[in-house]
Formats: C-alpha cells, sequence, structure tokens
C-alpha cells in the first residue's frame, strides 16, 4: 500500500509546487523543486495550513492550468496525514 500512496502523491506534491501560487511561493522562498520531491516523506516539509488562510486567499490555492472562468474551482490543498 505505501508504494501505491507514494507513486499517486508525488505527482500531486509535483503539481502544486508547479501550478498552485501558493506552494509556488513556498517552495521559492524554501528552495524546493518540484524535482526534489521524491518521496511519501517530503510532504512534513509542505507547510500545514488552517482554513482562515484558504479561505482569505482561495485564488492562490487553485492551479494555473485550470481556466479563469470555472463557476466551481478546484481547490488543492496539501492536509498533512490526509489526502
Amino acid at each position: 500500500m505505501d508504494a501505491y500512496q507514494e507513486r499517486e502523491l508525488i505527482p500531486i506534491l509535483r503539481h502544486a509546487i508547479n501550478t498552485v501560487p501558493f506552494y509556488q511561493t513556498w517552495a521559492e522562498q524554501e528552495k524546493i523543486t518540484a524535482n526534489d520531491i521524491k518521496g511519501i516523506s517530503d510532504l512534513s516539509h509542505f507547510p500545514i495550513l488552517e482554513k482562515d488562510e484558504i479561505r482569505d486567499n482561495p485564488g492562490q490555492f487553485i492551479s494555473t492550468r485550470f481556466k479563469k472562468n470555472v463557476s466551481t474551482p478546484t481547490v488543492l490543498v496539501v492536509v498533512q496525514g490526509r489526502l
């Protein structure tokens, strides 16, 4: 099961760093690149977010790969310990 979780999680974390403004800014500040994400243990480097942080800045959590005219945006949020 761990191999499956890791295989599925790594692309999600890399996607966040590459396309989600909040995680792009965070990664730049921390000097982390998408290629630095090698395993499930790297999830521990991601910041723990509060609901208010997301509510106050929802646009920062929307991938730039999604069209801007989406009526209900898809938000990518990494919650430590849960997916």
